[in-house]
């Protein structure tokens, strides 16, 4: 993958630990970061973050329930809507 063109990234994790993940979907980005959040048995005042990145730019923030929320604030996808 070119720098010009790295695709959707999940970067998470709190103070100057993160990790980078390639991600292909929302959804996917979303669960990661999710299992994440369960397998380390984090609440929402740990402190661990996890943003979404396009081509290098941040471009959103997922919460600590899995919504994933634009730069401005506006909801982009939400989990719970998915169809099963």
């Amino acid at each position: 993958m070119s720098a010009l063109t790295q695709g959707m990234t999940l970067r998470f994790g709190k103070g100057k630990r993160f990790t980078t993940v390639p991600v292909e979907t929302l959804n996917q980005a979303s669960a990661i970061w999710l299992r994440f959040i369960e397998d380390g048995n984090y609440g929402a005042s740990d402190g661990y973050q996890a943003h979404v990145f396009v081509d290098g730019v941040r471009r959103g923030k997922i919460s600590y329930n899995g919504k994933v929320f634009s730069n401005g604030g506006e909801l982009i996808f939400n989990p719970y809507a998915v169809a099963a």
